[in-house]
């Protein structure tokens, strides 16, 4: 009876989280030439998934954001613009506001600030990205010798391209690519 109770207090206590890469509400508008233009705002967002009741625990999560290709030539990635706000962090006092699942498990989904905030592309060109979660990032949930909490970190890879146009004002993203090149459906 005692392991039983164990196993279900290790199950209650356990934190799913998934991660995605999605355009944040941005809005598609024309250039001068009536064409139009990809958003310039993208996110990633990174969803929890905990029993009902669990307290949502303090966790930060970091997304790395690798250099790949530039024009299709890798050996030119040095010049390529490092993409921002790759964290999304989690406390207490965020819950989620919609009813649990048939498994009684509540969902709470964050966003990342955008990641192209700041960022100035060089040139017109193909810019190609690898995104991923850093897993362990989370040192007390994280210790290997804490059995009542734990994170699943996503193992989800994305092939980022973005596509840089010029005009008159600069460079601009014309078009965003993002392909999942490794799904996690964990959980």
């Amino acid at each position: 009876m005692k392991k039983s109770k164990f196993f279900i207090v290790l199950a209650l206590a356990a934190v799913l989280c998934f991660a995605s890469i999605v355009p944040a509400f941005a809005q598609f508008t024309t250039n001068e030439h009536g064409a139009i233009m990809a958003p310039d705002e993208l996110t990633i967002t990174k969803t929890l998934r905990l029993p009902i009741g669990t307290i949502t625990p303090t966790a930060t999560f970091n997304f790395l954001a690798e250099r790949v290709t530039v024009d299709g030539n890798p050996g030119t990635t040095a010049n390529m613009p490092s993409l921002n706000n790759l964290t999304v962090s989690f406390s207490p006092p965020d819950v989620d506001q919609n009813a649990p699942d048939a498994n009684n498990i509540m969902t709470i989904t964050k966003p990342t600030g955008n990641i192209f905030a700041g960022v100035t592309f060089p040139h017109a060109g193909i810019f190609v990205y690898e995104i991923t979660e850093i897993p362990n990032t989370n040192p007390s949930i994280d210790d290997p010798d804490n059995i009542h909490e734990w994170l699943n970190y996503s193992g989800a890879k994305y092939t980022l391209t973005v596509y840089v146009a010029n005009n008159a004002a600069g460079t601009f993203i014309s078009a965003v690519g993002i392909v999942v090149n490794i799904v996690d459906n964990a959980g």
